[in-house]
């Protein structure tokens, strides 16, 4: 059975928007009260909700890779692996999650990364190959998108 933000509230005796307090380190919130609001999550094993907090926040916490066409040879070459590892690891280290994204061409390649971010799945892009006047890098700077672009000669 899901554990609520309302239930823990319940057993805690406060109400939801104190322990939604909680959660985001609310400073208007007594140390004792979310003292007991945080043992009481613990106790019952209340993982809170990413999409309704992503949803609050505006923010994914989630950066779309790009891979370069063909993906498939991608994980094929030393050098992207490392470069990989290294997106994984940062990433996560900054409490990030990883979308991978490919295209067989370059609208494919729009078509996802159009849909990723206007819907909300991600936050930025990171482009691993392209060209500055590729269709996708156009998108992200007409619309203001945070991304980063990798190019390997």
């Amino acid at each position: 059975m899901t554990v609520t933000l309302k239930k823990v509230a319940r057993r805690a005796g406060v109400s939801p928007s104190t322990v939604s307090r909680v959660l985001s380190g609310h400073p208007n919130v007594k140390e004792e009260t979310s003292r007991k609001v945080k043992e009481i999550m613990e106790e019952l094993g209340y993982t809170p909700n990413i999409i309704a907090q992503n949803l609050v926040l505006r923010s994914t916490n989630s950066i779309c890779v790009l891979l370069p066409r063909p993906a498939e040879k991608l994980f094929s070459y030393l050098f992207s692996m490392e470069c990989m590892s290294g997106i994984v690891a940062q990433a996560s280290r900054l409490g990030f999650d990883i979308l991978i994204a490919s295209g067989a061409n370059e609208q494919e390649e729009l078509e996802v990364v159009s849909r990723l971010l206007k819907g909300g799945r991600a936050d930025g892009v990171i482009v691993l190959s392209s060209c500055k006047e590729d269709a996708v890098i156009q998108f992200l700077k007409s619309n203001s998108y945070p991304y980063v672009l990798f190019i390997s000669e």
